[in-house]
């Protein structure tokens, strides 16, 4: 199969994976350690708008942290676990070879299980998060600016725990499905009929 040729005036990048990748909607490509990004415990940043920028490395283990979101060439949000367990956000940033952290605040106290699946956006993003209290499962969702390292905004979300299951309820309507209630055999497709 002939190799794809790169548009006209960009020079094509070939990148060595080893790992897993996270898009972040913007020209920074992450490369982690895993596959599952949720699990890196070390990152790549890459700036494919410029060819001639070196990747940047970011060590997440020496924080006891794992990947959350790259918010921008040199700096990613992460989960670090603390000594007594519970889980914070942190802005991890890398200046030459010096790795800076900080802690994002304004969030619940008892705010863990931090992901997101947002594109970045002048360096903000919007984080998603868990919390328990006595009333059930709580959860929110926050913008997060890295240049303040706070959100710019909170949304919280309440999820009732009945007796018959822990599980957490949805607070949106359930799903459904147009047309007829059972199952329907897909068409089936082969290289005779195309």
């Amino acid at each position: 199969m002939p190799r794809p040729q790169p548009t006209a005036g960009r020079r094509s990048t070939e990148l060595q994976l080893s790992g897993g990748i996270d898009n972040t909607g913007t020209d920074i490509m992450v490369f982690g350690d895993t596959y599952l990004p949720h699990q890196f415990r070390s990152v790549n940043l890459k700036d494919m708008s410029d060819e001639n920028a070196a990747p940047v490395s970011i060590d997440l283990a020496p924080l006891n942290a794992t990947y959350v979101k790259a918010v921008g060439p040199a700096a990613v949000l992460a989960q670090a676990v603390q000594a007594d367990g519970t889980k914070e956000l942190i802005l991890v940033t890398k200046n030459g070879t010096d790795v800076s952290h900080r802690k994002i605040t304004g969030l619940p106290a008892d705010a863990r299980d931090f992901f997101s699946t947002a594109h970045v956006l002048n360096g903000t993003t919007l984080v998603g998060y868990a919390t328990d209290s006595v009333a059930g499962h709580e959860g929110g969702r926050a913008v997060v600016d890295a240049t303040t390292a706070r959100p710019s905004q909170r949304t919280p979300r309440t999820f009732e725990a009945t007796s018959a299951s822990s599980a957490p309820r949805s607070p949106f309507p359930p799903h459904t499905w147009p047309g007829p209630t059972t199952p329907t055999k897909a068409p089936s497709w082969s290289p005779s009929t195309g």
